[in-house]
């Protein structure tokens, strides 16, 4: 039996997007390793909202599998735990980096 591909969804925060920080690094990181890797633009400032990035985080990542591997950074971390439980998907393994726990004004 075949093992399924790899994938990488990694999420940025607030003010980001999937050209700054160490995104471009990371995913070039996947890339050499065979591993099919996504890096969703969600919006923000502007328009942010939970509602606006599941839309946008529906329309651009790939569905979520067990050989999925989250990396969520900053604001990313709440919604991709947020989403994961509203949607009651699983995923092999997720990667917080940088969250918080008060909430934001």
């Amino acid at each position: 039996m075949e093992q399924p591909t790899k994938r990488w969804i990694i999420i940025h925060g607030t003010t980001s997007s999937p050209e700054r920080s160490w995104f471009p690094w990371l995913a070039w990181q996947g890339l050499k390793l065979g591993v099919r890797v996504c890096v969703p633009r969600l919006p923000t400032p502007k328009n942010q909202s939970y509602k606006s990035w599941a839309s946008a985080f529906e329309s651009q990542a790939p569905p979520l599998l067990l050989s999925t591997v989250i990396i969520a950074h900053s604001t990313g971390v709440p919604f991709i735990l947020q989403y994961m439980q509203r949607t009651k998907q699983n995923v092999g393994k997720t990667i917080l980096v940088s969250g918080f726990t008060e909430p934001l004004e």
